[in-house]
């Protein structure tokens, strides 16, 4: 296995949603500022030197786009080179860097592109034009259908399971307590220029 190193990263902004800019752009986007990393330092590295890329897309229901990775591909610049798709939930992120890293180390690519996208936001109910259901609805699609599904059980349940285990053993959580993870949450995003809420916030202010 060869060593593998991280040579450009690029990422966009986190906001609510971006209207102004489709999947395919936010792909671009990120893809550009990629390159302009790697090339900091006085490398010349364009899309005709990546021989393959590694896409992370979890859910294609958000944009009611299937095999979007396909349609990336193209319009990324990288028509005819060879590209993989990794979908595994809340992992997805993780196991695209681990594939973009075996890429590499097996020696099947010198330069590979690991790129992730996703609009959740995008997502809504057509009918009704409400958002927030038809993204629980969507993402609701990874559970198991033949058992799960049927008896309403969705991301939030599943993780509501584990947070009710931790209340049996640990006991109830007080308010200020819990309105203490907005406080770092929104404090930790003041230290990152591409968060999306970042503010100084207090207790005080969640509980209002």
């Amino acid at each position: 296995m060869r060593r593998v190193a991280i040579i450009g990263v690029g990422i966009t902004p986190f906001k609510p949603r971006y209207i102004d800019k489709t999947y395919f752009e936010l792909a671009y986007d990120a893809t550009k500022l990629a390159l302009e990393d790697a090339n900091k330092n006085g490398a010349e590295i364009t899309h005709k030197h990546l021989q393959s890329t590694v896409y992370g897309i979890y859910n294609e229901l958000f944009e009611r786009q299937f095999m979007p990775d396909i349609f990336i591909n193209s319009y990324i610049g990288m028509n005819d080179k060879p590209g993989v798709r990794v979908a595994t939930g809340g992992a997805t992120g993780g196991y695209a860097v681990r594939t973009a890293y075996a890429e590499v180390a097996s020696g099947l690519s010198d330069l590979t592109l690991c790129l992730g996208v996703e609009k959740c936001a995008d997502c809504y109910d057509e009918k009704t034009g409400a958002s927030t259901p038809e993204v629980l609805n969507s993402i609701a699609y990874s559970t198991d259908m033949t058992y799960e599904y049927p008896m309403g059980v969705n991301a939030a349940s599943s993780y509501v399971s584990m947070v009710n285990a931790h209340f049996e053993e640990f006991g109830n959580p007080t308010e200020e307590q819990m309105a203490l993870v907005s406080v770092k949450n929104h404090g930790n995003a003041m230290n990152n220029p591409k968060a999306q809420s970042p503010m100084k916030i207090t207790v005080e202010d969640v509980l209002r």
